[in-house]
């Protein structure tokens, strides 16, 4: 089984990443007794074509790899 949540961020990512993080873990991870989860992050505040990184994030007895996807204007005006 795979546990995946995704998420828009509009402001601040570091919210919106600790947010997914607790969603992810403390709901759906722990109500499916499932040790790994994925979080996916798109990211309007960073522009299209950014390098996206993989992080692992440990908490208590869970892991989540998170993906934040840069979906933000170019220089260009699209998307």
């Amino acid at each position: 089984m795979y546990i995946i949540e995704t998420k828009m961020n509009h402001g601040n990512l570091t919210r919106t990443l600790n947010e997914g993080l607790i969603q992810l873990t403390e709901k759906y991870q722990a109500s499916e007794a499932v040790y790994e989860g994925y979080l996916v992050i798109f990211d309007t505040r960073t522009p299209v074509g950014a390098e996206c990184e993989q992080q692992v994030h440990e908490t208590g007895t869970k892991k989540v790899t998170a993906f934040i996807i840069a979906i933000g204007k170019t220089g260009s005006g699209t998307y």
